[in-house]
């Protein structure tokens, strides 16, 4: 039995109901509790009570596209990338670490704890947000997730095109020298608010994403501002 029953699981089992309705020309009520059964559930309504009662929770979400974040920045494309800037970032990085571990490293740091600088190296963490990361590709695999069916993946969409836009942000603060920036948790409940709940997926976001007493983004903008 799935203990993680997402939307497009209970989908596919529906779709299976139909195709078996069709093979054996049985009833769609008996179809659905046979594919529940092949599903691993004993009745259809055990699956449908379980997914019905399923919420996705904050934490799910953000290691999803923090997950996603690692594998792009170690894909191919992502090295190539540091590669072609290794030049403009190297030099403000002492040591012999490898460029391509300074570079996730201070990628996933910003990602989970946000940028608190004291102003003494401020280009070493603007070289990697700047250069190492292609923020607009990201937004692309995040608008490709938007286009499938399931809530999960639309929601999971929506978090990478943020996740472009908190990075760009965050380049942008050390860039104008304020150096305050929330992490992407953080950033993405204001960033929520600020494009609006236009659909049933940010509406659910908005749910998830508890909103922050101070408010870091104006209404229709993506650049985080300190109001603190």
């Amino acid at each position: 039995m799935s203990e993680q029953i997402t939307s497009t699981f209970y989908s596919n089992v529906k779709k299976s109901a139909k195709k078996l309705k069709k093979t054996l020309s049985i009833p769609h009520s008996k179809a659905l509790e046979l594919a529940s059964q092949q599903a691993g559930y004993p009745t259809f309504y055990a699956l449908d009570k379980a997914y019905k009662n399923k919420k996705p929770t904050q934490a799910d979400f953000i290691q999803d596209v923090r997950n996603i974040l690692i594998n792009f920045v170690g894909s191919e494309y992502g090295n190539e990338v540091i590669e072609e800037y290794r030049s403009m970032v190297s030099g403000y990085h002492q040591g012999d670490e490898d460029i391509h571990s300074i570079v996730q490293s201070k990628l996933l740091d910003i990602f989970d704890h946000g940028v608190d600088d004291d102003g003494t190296n401020i280009n070493a963490g603007w070289s990697v947000v700047n250069w190492c990361l292609c923020k607009e590709t990201i937004k692309e695999i995040g608008y490709h997730y938007i286009k499938k069916d399931s809530i999960e993946d639309k929601i999971k969409g929506n978090l990478l095109v943020s996740m472009g836009h908190f990075f760009r942000s965050t380049a942008d603060s050390y860039q104008s020298r304020r150096l305050v920036h929330p992490n992407f948790t953080i950033y993405v409940a204001d960033w929520v608010r600020s494009i609006g709940a236009g659909n049933e997926c940010q509406s659910m976001m908005l749910k998830i994403y508890s909103e922050n007493e101070n408010n870091g983004l104006a209404k229709g903008t993506t650049y985080w501002k300190n109001h603190q």
